[in-house]
């Protein structure tokens, strides 16, 4: 990018600079409220997440580079720069079956737009949607740009586990092997960035780091959403025939068959998911 100046953010400088954000925001609603308890947690929180949302013209100009990248990660000492969060980039084990996140870094879930739908494919010529089923690039490329930035582990936008659950009418899910198979793209791209391991020594001799520590891959979760009676379409279901005071819809009570049938569509949805 000629003529453009590009600055790199570290993840150390980011955490550093949200948690001195939050805990500003943290005295001045104190000294308004007068009750440091009722807003500890969501305002320091909501501080140190909007951290990890960022994206910059460095890691968007690397997104069409080489398949496989590893994420640049500042070395420095993370606890004398962070001391109320000594371990935060230190590596964290979710056993066997899921594996070993490089850091404890979270983005927690956002509606971007980005996760598809599922209009029936003979509809498609008549409601004309921007995007088709299977475009789910954008999103693939939204998450792997921040996981190049450092991030441990991403959670997706809300995917139904049947109609019912959707939303909105035709609003994303994932209750077919087709579908799961429109998602791999956005795990692909996730998994082929390597993240550093706060915790690795840098004398490590693991071949799968360009620093000579050990890395991880990114990882991302897919955040399975039942829209209850906050559903906004005719086939709304909850648990008895309410109303939510934004939908225009009322929701259909479920019977004992509907409820042992939205267990077994969360089984099948986070069974995908998996895959």
């Amino acid at each position: 990018m000629k003529g453009t100046a590009v600055r790199r953010i570290s993840m150390r400088d980011a955490a550093a600079s949200s948690v001195a954000a939050a805990r500003r925001a943290l005295s001045l609603s104190s000294v308004a409220s007068g009750n440091n308890n009722n807003i500890a947690r969501p305002v320091l929180w909501g501080g140190v997440s909007a951290a990890f949302s960022f994206s910059s013209a460095a890691t968007d100009a690397a997104t069409d580079a080489d398949s496989n990248i590893t994420a640049v990660v500042d070395d420095k000492d993370e606890s004398k720069s962070l001391p109320h969060f000594p371990h935060l980039f230190e590596p964290l084990s979710l056993g066997p079956s899921i594996g070993t996140l490089p850091n404890r870094v979270l983005m927690g879930s956002m509606h971007t737009g980005l996760e598809g739908h599922s209009i029936p494919s003979i509809l498609l010529p008549l409601l004309k949607p921007d995007v088709t089923h299977d475009d789910l690039s954008a999103m693939a490329k939204y998450f792997r740009v921040r996981a190049e930035g450092g991030v441990g582990l991403m959670v997706t936008g809300g995917i139904s586990p049947n109609r019912a659950g959707w939303v909105g009418p035709f609003a994303a899910k994932l209750d077919t092997t087709v579908e799961m198979e429109r998602h791999r793209l956005v795990t692909d791209a996730v998994h082929s960035v390597r993240i550093p391991s706060g915790g690795a020594s840098s004398n490590s001799n693991n071949s799968s780091s360009t620093t000579g520590g050990t890395t991880e891959p990114a990882r991302i979760c897919m955040q399975i959403l039942h829209a209850g009676r906050y559903a906004m379409h005719p086939f709304a279901v909850s648990a008895s025939a309410t109303k939510s005071p934004i939908s225009p819809f009322p929701a259909r009570e479920l019977s004992l068959t509907g409820i042992h049938d939205t267990i077994s569509d969360f089984v099948r949805c986070a069974a995908l998911a998996k895959q």
